[in-house]
């Protein structure tokens, strides 16, 4: 299974490489009105910090902000060598981390529990929900320790819809994917 996995996260990065900086944000513009209406009620919402080939979610952000919504992102925290949230404030405290993935600083670490929508990052998802992380299991595990109703949603390209993906029992879904 995780030669398949490995198979299937290479090939969807080379695909995530050949999309062009306007199609990007064309889609992020896209995709990010339609995660912000499926995102409408709630109030703390925990988006990721886009590395250069996903899908950016500035617009998402500053529609949170113009609503008051608290938005959180994950930060890497040594000491349990695991991701927690932080409160994410502006772009001016980002800094570069573990994984040379932008996070907030200071560090303003909440509960899990306390997010009503996360916005999760993928390589590759089913019409179910099915989702194919990056390969260290760190989103698996943080979704573990958030509320069973919080919602679950990814942006995806339409190229990351698979038909099937390899599942192990610790992979959570997400409650659906945005193209």
């Amino acid at each position: 299974m995780d030669a398949e996995k490995a198979a299937i996260r290479k090939f969807m990065r080379g695909q995530r490489r050949l999309v062009t900086s306007e199609e990007r944000l064309a889609h992020s513009r896209r995709i990010c009105a339609l995660l912000a209406d499926a995102a409408k009620d709630a109030s703390t919402v925990a988006v990721y910090l886009a590395t250069k080939d996903e899908i950016p979610l500035d617009p998402l952000i500053s529609y949170l902000r113009s609503r008051g919504a608290r938005i959180c992102a994950p930060f890497w925290d040594a000491s349990k060598s695991d991701y927690g949230i932080s409160i994410y404030c502006d772009e001016a405290r980002l800094e570069p981390a573990a994984f040379g993935i932008l996070e907030p600083r200071p560090i303003s670490e909440i509960d899990p529990r306390e997010v009503d929508a996360w916005i999760v990052p993928g390589l590759a998802f089913t019409i179910s929900g099915a989702r194919l992380g990056y390969g260290g299991g760190f989103y698996d595990r943080l979704l573990s320790r958030a509320r069973p109703n919080a919602l679950k949603l990814s942006p995806a390209y339409p190229f990351q819809i698979v038909e099937t993906l390899p599942k192990m029992a610790h992979d959570i879904n997400v409650d659906r994917v945005v193209t």
